[in-house]
């Protein structure tokens, strides 16, 4: 553990504490899933001793949650930032029963350029120069929603203001990352069935269900996916899901965002 990930412990609500970048992210990540109780919806349900996929980790929330629930929970976590995967690693570090993997989830491996957000890590990903102006224009449409807020952002001060708050929010740096398939991570841990597979990888849902073996298949039982794009992405994910027997729920997220979620199971 570097000294940097020492300085970021942060304490949850429920008394828990966390290394993680910033505390209003964690603070909604925390609501999401320990209070709204998010990926446990239509459905889906664990056994006494599951095996979970925690594909787009952060800084491990979900799989916290998980081994708090069940004890005896095996996780494969995976988060592809670097500085975001060393707080997942020192939070997961006190649980034998997890793995965690510094690479993003594809159809294929290899590499890719990859996007971090520090000031929103949870946004980070692969995106092209058109989508980030998407997000540009999405966050500056958020911003001025109030007339609170559009009342401060009035004149030539308060555009240059405004445009000033977006380029914080969406500071970015661009790296390098490894990617594997899931196939790929299936092997080298060897694992022989999955009770929920969750994916959180900002865009690259497509590639990585797309991108996994027929053989592999029939070993997954339930997936929580994030959907980016969902005008274009959620109808091409619900055909894949529907032709491999998952029953599902899809709730459109955020039309803003074009996000939408995916509840998919098998009903036997």
């Amino acid at each position: 553990m570097t000294q940097n990930t020492a300085t970021k412990l942060y304490r949850l609500p429920n008394g828990t504490s966390v290394h993680q970048t910033n505390p209003a992210e964690t603070d909604h990540l925390y609501r999401q899933i320990y209070v709204e109780n998010f990926y446990f919806r239509n459905g889906i349900l664990l056994p006494e001793s599951p095996y979970v996929v925690d594909g787009g980790a952060n800084i491990g929330l979900f799989s916290l949650y998980l081994l708090q629930r069940y004890p005896a929970a095996r996780i494969l976590a995976v988060e592809p930032a670097p500085k975001t995967f060393r707080h997942l690693q020192a939070n997961m570090a006190a649980y034998q029963g997890v793995t965690v993997r510094n690479c993003a989830l594809g159809g294929e491996d290899g590499q890719m350029p990859f996007m971090y957000f520090p000031n929103v890590t949870c946004a980070s990903g692969q995106y092209d120069e058109e989508t980030i102006r998407q997000m540009e224009s999405t966050a500056r449409s958020k911003l001025l929603e109030s007339e609170k807020n559009a009342s401060a952002f009035r004149g030539a001060s308060g555009q240059e203001l405004l445009e000033w708050i977006i380029g914080e929010q969406l500071k970015k740096e661009v790296i390098t990352v490894p990617v594997l398939s899931l196939d790929t991570l299936i092997r080298d841990a060897a694992i022989a069935h999955i009770d929920l597979l969750k994916l959180d990888v900002e865009g690259c849902e497509y590639p990585v269900l797309a991108g996994i073996r027929d053989d592999h298949w029939p070993m997954i039982d339930q997936m929580v996916i994030e959907v980016h794009d969902s005008p274009v992405t959620l109808p091409r994910l619900v055909e894949i899901l529907q032709a491999r027997g998952f029953t599902l729920t899809c709730r459109e997220e955020d039309a803003q965002f074009r996000k939408a979620f995916i509840w998919a199971r098998r009903d036997a």
